[in-house]
């Protein structure tokens, strides 16, 4: 009896822990070549392509890349990463769900190696968007324009940046920027967290807060996250959260970004810790668990 008991408090105990239904979990673990139409084997939809602006070849798209990205105080990335910037298309993908209520929160880890072309005032290069696409407007699609909790790069000089978020407007008066005297360097593995919180009151009331390489002391509990290391609030809110986007942009993202172990969730918790399980472990406590029940039937 004892034995049965601790074994269910054990098995409950890791359930609880590790069986959480993140709402996306992207760690870029496909082959290389372009992420183009690569299927998420989490929530089974495609990364799609929009039409470039200005026009450029086809095969300018975001690439998936061997290796990936790594922070102290978390999970080991898996799988690949992937790189992108200047000119190209954009890629997003679709959540499944569309949210437009609570806090939304996404974290990854963020490379820079290259500043070339990257916008004097700054340049979104990836963030929220309204709109899932799917095969019949794969590759014409325009440039998504809603984008919502922006993130932000604007080069110091040519071997540093500054991080900036971006409420939703494209109006470089709303963006709120790392300060310019401690730029980031280039090839500098980077962590950010975003999180877009809907507010009812008005419709410039939103928030859009980011930190940037947050203490690991703070990672996977609520009840530790930080201050903000920036927000911005000014100007009008987004819309709803249905895609995150990958941007490119001709003269104006930088020409090389690295980006990985992407993830969307509604918590600082679930976005600063792996708590995505595999499916095979997930079926091993099921099984482990009706086990026990049996056993414990049969006595």
């Amino acid at each position: 009896m004892r034995k049965f008991v601790a074994g269910s408090a054990i098995l409950a105990l890791a359930i609880s822990t590790t069986a959480h239904a993140a709402v996306f979990y992207e760690p870029f673990d496909y082959p290389t070549g372009p992420l183009h139409q690569s299927v998420n084997p989490g929530n089974n939809q495609k990364w799609y392509s929009s039409a470039p602006s200005p026009t450029t070849a086809i095969d300018d798209r975001v690439q998936v890349v061997s290796g990936g990205l790594t922070k102290d105080g978390l999970p080991a990335s898996v799988g690949n990463s992937v790189t992108f910037g200047d000119a190209g298309r954009t890629d997003r993908i679709y959540f499944g769900t569309n949210r437009s209520s609570g806090s939304v929160y996404y974290s990854l880890l963020l490379n820079v190696t290259d500043l070339t072309d990257g916008a004097v005032g700054g340049a979104t290069i990836a963030g929220f968007n309204n709109t899932p696409q799917t095969d019949a407007n794969d590759d014409t699609a325009a440039q998504p324009t809603a984008i919502s909790g922006r993130l932000i790069l604007k080069p110091v000089g040519t071997t540093g940046y500054q991080v900036g978020a971006g409420k939703a407007s494209g109006t470089a008066s709303s963006f709120a920027f790392t300060p310019v005297e401690t730029p980031f360097a280039l090839n500098e593995n980077v962590l950010i967290v975003g999180r877009y919180t809907f507010n009812t009151g008005s419709t410039t009331d939103d928030v859009f807060d980011m930190w940037v390489n947050p203490s690991s002391a703070t990672f996977a509990d609520n009840a530790l996250e930080p201050a903000p290391t920036i927000s911005s609030t000014t100007l009008g809110d987004g819309g709803q959260i249905a895609t995150f986007i990958l941007r490119q942009t001709d003269n104006v993202v930088p020409a090389g970004i690295q980006m990985d172990e992407l993830r969307v969730d509604t918590t600082w918790a679930h976005v600063t810790s792996n708590l995505v399980p595999e499916p095979a472990s997930l079926g091993v406590l099921g099984a482990a668990a009706m086990s026990l029940f049996i056993r414990r039937r049969r006595r």
